[in-house]
């Protein structure tokens, strides 16, 4: 049932692409070449739409309005490449990218602060703070700080 719930979602952010002329598919093909001239050099604002993408589907239940909430952050293409990205890579790909952009940028504490609010604006977009995110949280506090 959540595989369907999953699969629904991901349809309707496909369909919503293609209703703009953006072909998610194509974007994914393209994505391999993309992360690799990107490994490791990430903007802050590609590192946190991954972050982000990654709060949003810890719990396994990445509704619409968390994936709106993500893309309204950043620009249709940049959303797009990097949707597809965190969808092929397995969880601990990742961190591993994630840690890497976190050394490369330098981020002043009140960008970390900001950066916080967004990602506990993810977590409690479905009125629960679940064990799942908590562990995240803790997890990305570690890598962040």
């Amino acid at each position: 049932m959540l595989q369907q719930a999953t699969n629904f979602h991901i349809f309707k952010i496909r369909q919503r692409f293609q209703s703009i002329g953006f072909n998610l598919d194509e974007a994914a093909n393209q994505n391999s070449k993309f992360m690799k001239d990107k490994e490791g050099k990430w903007s802050k604002e590609e590192l946190q739409t991954y972050v982000l993408l990654l709060c949003a589907n810890v719990d396994k239940e990445e509704t619409e309005e968390e994936l709106e909430m993500i893309r309204s952050k950043v620009s249709l293409k940049t959303f797009a490449e990097l949707y597809a990205q965190f969808r092929s890579d397995s969880e601990k790909k990742q961190i591993k990218r994630i840690q890497k952009a976190v050394q490369a940028n330098d981020y002043s504490q009140m960008e970390l602060a900001a950066f916080r609010k967004e990602i506990q604006e993810i977590f409690l977009s479905d009125k629960r703070y679940k064990l799942s995110e908590q562990r995240l949280q803790s997890v990305l506090d570690n890598i962040l700080y």
